[in-house]
């Protein structure tokens, strides 16, 4: 009997490793999915964009560090385009979509309207979020108003 439960413990020990050895793999796969995906969806082009658009930022509030743009345009196209940066994104694409959903976008985003879409969007969400800024301060009066009611 001692020994019968041996052989069924062992069975399980197995079948346990086996789990977690093809866990880690599919983990492994989907990572590799997401890391594709954002080496694609977030080229060097787009990186350079947003450092632009960050420095841009960064300038108009910081006036007195135009001097030092140029330190401060390579600091933030090295931390971008660190692997530690791409990694953290990658995850977070990884919480959001499946594997498959991952291969599918990257599908699309190497179309041509894809990759037209990767090269606009920085602007895009830079010119949302100008628009965005200026409306919620033109609708802020109405607000106050009615809070004040």
């Amino acid at each position: 009997m001692k020994e019968r439960i041996m052989k069924i413990f062992k069975l399980l020990f197995i079948i346990l490793l086996t789990s977690i050895s093809l866990n880690a793999y599919a983990s492994n796969s989907h990572l590799d999915k997401a890391i594709d995906f954002v080496n694609l969806y977030h080229p060097q082009t787009a990186t350079e964009g947003n450092v632009e658009m960050v420095l841009g930022s960064i300038l108009k509030t910081n006036p007195s560090w135009k001097k030092n743009s140029k330190e401060i345009r390579q600091f933030f196209l090295r931390k971008l385009s660190s692997n530690e940066y791409r990694h953290a994104l990658a995850r977070i694409y990884m919480s959001e979509f499946t594997e498959n959903e991952l291969k599918e976008l990257s599908t699309f985003y190497a179309t041509s309207l894809g990759k037209r879409t990767i090269k606009s969007m920085p602007k895009v969400n830079y010119l949302t979020m100008q628009m965005s800024n200026g409306y919620f301060k033109a609708i802020m009066p109405e607000l106050v108003s009615i809070i004040n009611k």
